[in-house]
């Protein structure tokens, strides 16, 4: 079953009006702890990273960039969490790889079409990062997505 286009746009414009929210109450300093202002660059960088994982030129000061922080208070806000910027662009990218891999509508798309559209610019350290991340092989997914799908 493909994902309904309605409920994309839905997710989309959500994001959207999030990550503006977030930026209104961080233009507002009065009244936010510390505490309070870095997770909200926190979620407004994680919105960032995801409305942006089909650009393979993301990188950490592109990020910082469209969050309006610069690079050093970006990699700063990371300091405390198991991922840097570009590990969790990285594992993001692998997720979304792996839901269209699973996605039955897509069996017939070629693997290297996925992972372009989801910023990959290489094949090789694609299918490294994925088996490092999931254990098992992109083929070995579509391969087991199709069966699943000629079953049903």
């Amino acid at each position: 079953m493909s994902p309904d286009p309605g409920n994309s746009v839905s997710d989309d414009t959500l994001r959207e009006c999030t990550v503006g929210l977030i930026r209104q109450r961080l233009d507002q300093p009065d009244g936010i702890t510390p505490s309070t202002r870095r997770l909200l660059h926190m979620a407004s960088i994680r919105a960032i990273i995801r409305r942006h994982l089909d650009n393979p030129a993301l990188d950490p000061d592109r990020i910082a960039e469209v969050a309006n922080v610069s690079p050093r208070y970006l990699h700063k806000l990371f300091q405390n969490t198991e991922l840097t910027p570009m590990q969790l662009l990285k594992r993001l990218r692998l997720e979304a790889c792996l839901h269209s891999l699973r996605d039955p509508s897509l069996t017939r798309t070629p693997i290297k079409d996925i992972i372009a559209a989801h910023g990959y610019r290489r094949p090789d350290q694609f299918a490294r990062d994925f088996k490092q991340l999931f254990g098992v092989s992109p083929t070995q997914v579509r391969r087991l997505a199709t069966q699943q799908a000629i079953r049903t």
